[in-house]
């Protein structure tokens, strides 16, 4: 699509998929990797494997318990001997049923914008960024228009937040911008 410009195969990683198939993952990646990109050297989302993250909230109640709520008081980051964030907390009744009907409707929107987005732009995950970029800011369909609407902020809160969540990969979200994580007594 840009002339000049080199394919880019997005990687998709190793770890499995809780919901997504291996084709929207793809292009999802794709998408995070223009929401959050890497530059001067610093690790993006797509390093940050925040594609993954945004599958695992997708496939969030394939756990038990879901994996919305992750524990606490501390991770092992810092030196502790036990990662209490890794044992996920169980869900009320009142929970359960609002965040089912939340994840069932992020289902359908990433599924329906993804498959758009494949349409519209074959091998899109392979496209170059520039070109990527293109793509996304004049595709005019709502099905993506929706996807993107979750996919930016999914994007940043699984670049940001708490690698147990299944983003940010190795911290590498934190260490694009300096954050030395959840070490007390700074995090």
């Amino acid at each position: 699509l840009v002339a000049g410009l080199p394919a880019v195969a997005v990687p998709v990683g190793r770890g499995r998929a809780r919901h997504l198939s291996r084709e929207r993952l793809s292009t999802l990646a794709g998408v995070v990797d223009r929401v959050v990109p890497a530059d001067d050297g610093r690790p993006g989302a797509l390093a940050a494997r925040c594609h993954e993250g945004i599958d695992a909230l997708l496939g969030a109640f394939r756990s038990d318990p879901p994996r919305i709520y992750a524990g606490g008081p501390f991770s092992d980051r810092a030196g502790s001997e036990v990662n209490h964030f890794a044992r996920f907390l169980p869900l009320d009744a009142y929970e359960s049923r609002a965040w089912r009907r939340r994840v069932r409707r992020y289902q359908r929107t990433y599924a329906r914008g993804l498959d758009a987005l494949a349409d519209s732009a074959p091998g899109f995950a392979d496209l170059p960024g520039p070109a990527r970029d293109l793509v996304l800011r004049s595709n005019q369909d709502p099905d993506v228009a929706a996807m993107l609407g979750l996919a930016v902020p999914h994007t940043f809160e699984t670049c940001f937040g708490a690698p147990e969540y299944g983003g940010n990969r190795r911290t590498r979200g934190w260490q694009a911008i300096g954050f030395e994580g959840d070490r007390q007594p700074h995090g």
